[in-house]
């Protein structure tokens, strides 16, 4: 069985549409999945900065509570030291100092949980960053339907298609419409000749 040119022609362009519709779908399917990975990796990363910006508060009182021990103990030994002078502890420049110093502790404590919650903010501002990139990612990811790119892809070939297939339609040079020689019947026999030829 011999193929004609016209035949072979037709083939060849079926053939590359249904190529490019296959690969129109895959294409569609990879970025839909590396949407959908980069959507985890997202919602990872916004889970790992609210678990450091908790780890950030608790450190930073951890160490607010340990200045505040520090304080005491200086005030402490303050208090023995004024005392172990015959210094009433409880008046004058004895008093002061360890009020100061307590003040100071305060202060120090204060700032530590101040600066763990400056910490924990940012790292809350980053969390939420990476979830909303996450929203995107799935939202982009559900935009994408790799049935409809390859059946996009089918249409844009559908064209070419036709023109090779209307070569099968068209009735030869010396029969017309009009003088009846032209019939679905006469189109399919010059079809098998084509193809037996």
């Amino acid at each position: 069985m011999c193929i004609s040119l016209a035949a072979a022609s037709l083939i060849a362009t079926g053939a590359s549409a249904a190529s490019s519709a296959y690969g129109a779908y895959k294409s569609a399917k990879g970025e839909k999945s590396q949407l959908k990975a980069q959507q985890k990796a997202a919602q990872y990363e916004a889970q790992v900065a609210e678990e450091n910006a908790r780890d950030a508060i608790f450190r930073g009182e951890l160490s607010a509570q340990s200045v505040q021990r520090t304080a005491g103990q200086v005030a402490g030994a303050q208090r023995s030291g004024f005392a172990g002078a015959g210094v009433d502890v409880n008046y004058g420049t004895a008093a002061d100092l360890q009020d100061e110093t307590n003040f100071f502790g305060q202060i120090d404590a204060a700032r530590e949980r101040y600066n763990a919650g400056n910490e924990a903010k940012g790292l809350r501002q980053q969390g939420a960053q990476a979830a909303q990139q996450a929203k995107e990612y799935k939202k982009a990811a559900g935009n994408i339907n790799p049935l409809l790119n390859a059946g996009t892809s089918l249409l844009g070939s559908a064209g070419s298609v036709a023109r090779k297939w209307s070569s099968f339609r068209t009735p030869p040079a010396s029969t017309s419409y009009a003088s009846g020689g032209y019939s679905p019947s006469a189109t399919k026999a010059r079809l098998d000749s084509l193809l037996e030829e």
